[in-house]
């Protein structure tokens, strides 16, 4: 696919702002070392690389089928193929759009006010109209993950918005689960043909076609920023979209007030979480991508074939212009402070404010996990992503923008609820869009270590009414309307 501006029309987001109207001039890049060490990479086969490209252009991977095994590369794999099949063109059969994860499959998990949530299915009309309305309190509102709901901005002073979906197969299992219609009551996401067949004969009964049954259930939580001031040549690399977000007044250092309506306005793609259950796998795959822009790397080890005293350090990016990041004072010095909070969205008033003594603006960020991993300790594990996104990129053509999105990890378990003692995969695996203050699952003032399941976990297979357990929409979405033989509506 040849792309030279991708755009995915309509959204309605919410979280932090349009901020001063400077030009983004991100030059530098996360570089992907090369001569990997055989032995020590994830070689893609034949077989891998086809079903790579059909996703590409929209087929969506059969999960029900995933053969996981003990072998990493293979997860990480069918996390890259699921990143390439929800942002592919949107298939005919289901309607005319953009991209596959801003079409009918997608349910929006927003809601009218900070009370209230539903699922909104995104409909052609929305997309052409620019309506589609993002979520205001899920789980990271206007704001990051965790109960200070910390802002995000970039150097150059634009705010970070987030978008919370479901597909259809999610939408409909929740539902079936939540009114009955699917017996045995589930205590877990579809993992076997047992349960994907029931969820399937629930839609439809429902007059309701799967198109994407064999993905299962997926969930993407995905990050942006405003674009409208991006070169043409910037543009190129991001995927985008059209969506309306929140004008604040910006007069004050300390507190930001909504001022007037929501204004459309292009975002671009900065970060994408997408997780998605698996056969043998109920726990869900969760992976997440960064813009190759947005975020320095801590120093970190890999094997290079050339080196053949172990390991080879790489050292923290010394140059160009990040999104998010600052240079270091000198060259290779991994020294400074970084990942530090400065402001909020207060959610009873709805305004971004800043904690005491700060001002809005900036942080300083850095990756200190890169790829995933503890960066010294885990030359293996940073090797095989490394050569993961090596082939991907590879594998795109020159013009994709999805070739400037790198994969940071994905991690998993034995297929039972997430201790510190299964996790597989990336044990370090954060979004420096998404969980950039986050420190071992608690908001702290120097953050960006931890991982996903600090506190995606629990007891609860699907997901608690507070927020608690694997899935922390699952329990507080209602179900769509079912009556007999009729199809579902949104309630």
């Amino acid at each position: 696919m040849t792309c030279h501006s991708q755009k995915i029309i309509g959204a309605t987001l919410l979280l932090a702002c349009m901020a001063f109207a400077f030009p983004i001039r991100a030059s530098a890049q996360t570089q992907l070392p090369g001569h990997l060490t055989p032995g020590h990479d994830c070689p893609i086969d034949n077989s891998s690389a086809a079903s790579m490209k059909a996703a590409m252009l929209g087929k969506p991977p059969d999960n029900l089928a995933f053969i996981g095994g003990t072998d990493p590369c293979v997860f990480y794999e069918r996390a890259v193929q699921m990143f390439l099949w929800v942002t592919s063109p949107t298939p005919s059969t289901v309607g005319k759009g953009s991209y596959v994860f801003n079409s009918p499959l997608f349910y929006n998990t927003w809601s009218e006010d900070i009370r209230t949530r539903r699922l909104a299915q995104i409909t052609r009309q929305e997309i052409i109209g620019g309506e589609l309305a993002l979520d205001v309190k899920i789980e990271i509102e206007p704001g990051q993950a965790g109960e200070d709901a910390t802002v995000l901005m970039t150097q150059d002073r634009r705010l970070v918005y987030y978008l919370v979906e479901v597909n259809d197969v999610y939408a409909y299992f929740l539902t079936g689960t939540k009114n009955g219609e699917i017996k045995p009551k589930p205590t877990e996401f579809p993992a076997d043909q047992t349960m994907f067949d029931k969820t399937v004969e629930f839609a439809r009964n429902h007059k309701k076609t799967l198109d994407d049954a064999k993905t299962m259930a997926v969930e993407l939580k995905s990050a942006w920023i405003e674009a409208d001031k991006l070169s043409p040549f910037e543009l190129k690399k991001y995927i985008t979209m059209e969506a309306k977000i929140p004008i604040y007044d910006q007069s004050s250092t300390t507190t930001w007030t909504q001022d007037g309506r929501p204004q459309t306005r292009k975002l671009a793609l900065v970060g994408m979480h997408v997780v998605f259950s698996a056969k043998h796998h109920p726990e869900m795959i969760w992976a997440t991508f960064e813009h190759i822009n947005n975020t320095r790397n801590r120093s970190y080890t890999y094997f290079d074939d050339r080196h053949k005293q172990g390991p080879k350090g790489r050292c923290t990016e010394s140059k160009g212009s990040w999104l998010f990041s600052l240079l270091p004072a000198k060259k290779c010095d991994d020294a400074g402070s970084f990942n530090e909070a400065v402001m909020h969205f207060d959610r009873h008033t709805r305004n971004i404010v800043a904690y005491g003594g700060e001002t809005i603006g900036p942080s300083n960020v850095r990756r200190e996990s890169p790829w995933g991993n503890e960066p010294i300790s885990s030359p293996d594990d940073n090797t095989n992503v490394i050569s993961i996104n090596r082939q991907l990129h590879h594998l795109l053509d020159r013009h994709d923008a999805r070739k400037d999105y790198i994969l940071i990890g994905a991690s998993w378990t034995d297929g039972t609820q997430p201790t510190e003692g299964n996790r597989n995969g990336t044990k370090r695996l954060l979004n420096t869009t998404m969980e950039t203050f986050f420190k071992n699952g608690e908001l702290g003032a120097k953050g960006g270590v931890g991982h996903c399941f600090d506190c995606h976990k629990g007891q609860n297979m699907l997901g608690n009414d507070d927020r608690t357990g694997l899935s922390h929409i699952f329990g507080v979405l209602p179900e769509l309307k079912c009556r007999p033989g009729e199809p579902c509506t949104i309630p």
